[in-house]
Order: C-alpha cells, then structure tokens, then sequence
C-alpha cells in the first residue's frame, strides 16, 4: 500500500478514502475496469465501519455521561465528607474544652474535698474539746465539793479538837 496524504483529520474520512483507493487499485488489468465485486465488498465493509463508528461514538458520549454524573456524584460526596470533617473538628475542639473543664472541676472537686476533710478534723477537734471543757466542768464541780467537804471536815476537826 501506498501512503496517501490526507487533509483531514477525521480518521472516518481517513477511512473512506483508504477504501476508495485500494477499490481503486484493484482494477482488473487487462481491462483497466473497476472490479465491481470487489467495490461492492470495500463498500459493505466501509458501512460496517461506519456503523461500528457510530455506535463507538454513542458508547464514548454514555461513558462521557456516566463519568461526569460520577465526577458529580464524587464531588457531592467530598462536600459531605468536608462537612463531617468540619463536624469532627469542631467535636474534637469542643472535646477538649469539656476535658479541660474537666480537669479543672477535678481539680477543685480535689480542693473541696480536702476543705471537707479539714473541716471534719475542725468538727471532731471542737467536739473533743467540748467534752473535755465538760469533764472539766465535771470534774470542777467534784473539786469545789470536795473543797467543801475539806472545810467542813477542818471545821469540824477544829471543833473537835478545840473541845478538848
């Protein structure tokens, strides 16, 4: 086969003009006719290739149709995934706040609960000395009748042993 230029990009005229060309050269060479046969089979076949081209150019706009719905459907998925993860980022920055607050209640949960443990001591300290400021009393009131006693008791002896 023999090269041919062509001005057109179009690889279906390509395609045509091959055909034509190689009917072209299968001339019968005693009578220089065209070989009719052979026309008519180059002809089937270019419409065979035409038809399979039309129906690769369908198949290619289908596939066009279908990778953009999927583009769009994958563009609408990114804007919910950004979503989420704008949702995520705001829980893990809440998340912190509420564990430092946490901290921070813990550590005057801490605070309060050694407040309550000193005030316990306080309590059990005033009771002690309650009850030993009542023995006291107690024991005072013994002393200061015994003291009476003692003087009646003195008295008495001196009674006595004046008497004598």
């Amino acid at each position: 086969r023999t090269h041919t230029p062509f001005v057109s990009d179009d690889k279906g005229n390509r395609e045509r003009r091959r055909i034509r060309c190689d009917a072209m050269r299968r001339r019968t060479p005693s009578t220089g006719t065209i070989n009719r046969e052979a026309v008519v089979q180059l002809q089937s076949k270019l419409k065979s290739i035409e038809a399979s081209r039309e129906a690769w150019i369908r198949h290619v706009e289908r596939l066009d149709k279908q990778i953009e719905e999927i583009a769009k459907e994958i563009r609408d998925d990114d804007s919910i995934v950004d979503a989420r993860l704008d949702e995520v980022t705001v829980a893990q920055r809440d998340a912190k706040e509420h564990e430092t607050q946490l901290k921070d209640l813990h550590s005057k949960q801490q605070a309060l609960n050694m407040r309550q443990n000193q005030k316990n001591v306080l309590e059990r300290c005033i009771r002690s000395v309650w009850k030993i400021t009542e023995e006291q009393k107690v024991l005072q009131k013994q002393l200061s009748h015994k003291k009476a006693h003692l003087l009646e008791l003195e008295r008495n002896l001196r009674s006595t042993c004046g008497s004598i």
